[in-house]
């Protein structure tokens, strides 16, 4: 499993007041962790990233030593 980590989607990242102000589902940042298909997390490291930062997230998943 895949996991990423968003805006909250019951408090809408605060958005939505009354009850959930002390929202039980996110933490402080208003962020929660939902599954996610890795195809969708791939798509978002292509277009994201730099040139310099694919490259280097390609050597941490090698095991190789990033500079």
């Amino acid at each position: 499993m895949l996991y990423i980590k968003a805006q909250c989607s019951l408090c809408l990242g605060g958005v939505r007041k009354g009850i959930f102000v002390n929202c039980p589902y996110c933490d402080i940042d208003r962020k929660s962790f939902i599954e996610a298909p890795f195809k969708s997390i791939k798509e978002n490291l292509i277009h994201s990233l730099s040139n310099s930062q694919k490259k280097e997230l390609i050597k941490c998943l090698t095991d190789e030593k990033p500079e």
